[in-house]
């Protein structure tokens, strides 16, 4: 069992909650349990908050893995608080009152050759979908939320409608109705600024030629345009699986995100 058992029982019962709810807590899902798998079991006590931060960096995790782990940590509280739930307000005090290291900014980007041996290991392994995503993403300068999706919890009683699977909906990717029938351009509203700037951009698919060759050989154009070999789109995970196993089989260094493909 857990050392903080009853304390765990108080994140854990409001995490089952929040996750439940998920679209009230934040903008896009991160099944909020995950929170407590790397072990941050706080007690409602600054001491043992303070234990628990210290346990971490003792652990060599890295201030942008703690930095992450407290945000959502204490977004799952906050929306506690919101809903009332008893002990929530004490908790999100005393976590106001830890402070964890603000990550330094990425300044690592990658470079075209590098780009293009993680595009020809992934053909060379039949992931075309993925070599096509990942091209996308670095020509257009588009984050992988754009390009392949992702999923997002239902809501109790919402209706199941688009693309689901279990509980959850696709979304926020890139469809083959947001490209013309030449596939000379695509018309997207950025995921990250759907809300507050969500007018579409417009990008010139000329100007890319080998994006357009291999949206070409795609006979299929309904629906999502990154699709796995089930014709289902890809999950965070799975995605990130699949950079990782590139980059390992093209011996490109772990400081190469997959994030920095944007860059």
């Amino acid at each position: 069992g857990h050392r903080f058992g009853r304390q765990f029982s108080f994140f854990g019962q409001l995490a089952q909650l929040a996750d439940r709810h998920a679209k009230a807590v934040c903008n896009r899902h991160r099944e909020p349990r995950r929170v407590f798998h790397d072990g941050i079991e706080f007690l409602a006590t600054q001491s043992a908050g303070a234990e628990a931060l210290a346990e971490l960096q003792k652990r060599g995790r890295s201030p942008r893995f703690i930095k992450g782990k407290f945000t959502m940590l204490r977004i799952i509280v906050g929306y506690g608080v919101a809903i009332r739930w008893p002990g929530a307000k004490v908790v999100k005090d005393l976590l106001g009152e830890l402070k964890t290291q603000t990550p330094r900014p990425r300044t690592a980007s990658p470079t075209s050759s590098q780009i293009m041996a993680i595009i020809a290991s992934a053909d060379a392994s039949g992931d075309h979908a993925f070599a096509l995503g990942i091209l996308i993403q670095w020509r257009l300068a588009l984050r992988a939320m754009d390009v392949r999706g992702d999923w997002f919890a239902l809501a109790r009683g919402e209706e199941r409608s688009g693309i689901c699977r279990r509980k959850f909906r696709w979304g926020k990717g890139m469809t083959w109705d947001m490209i013309d029938r030449d596939l000379t351009t695509l018309t997207k509203t950025p995921s990250k600024t759907d809300r507050s700037a969500p007018d579409a951009i417009q990008w010139d698919l000329t100007l890319v030629p080998d994006v357009r060759a291999r949206l070409e050989k795609i006979s299929n154009r309904v629906g999502p345009v990154i699709v796995d070999a089930k014709g289902m789109p890809y999950n965070r995970t799975a995605w990130s699986k699949l950079w990782r196993k590139h980059r390992i089989a093209t011996g490109l260094p772990e400081t190469l995100w997959m994030m920095d493909v944007r860059a």
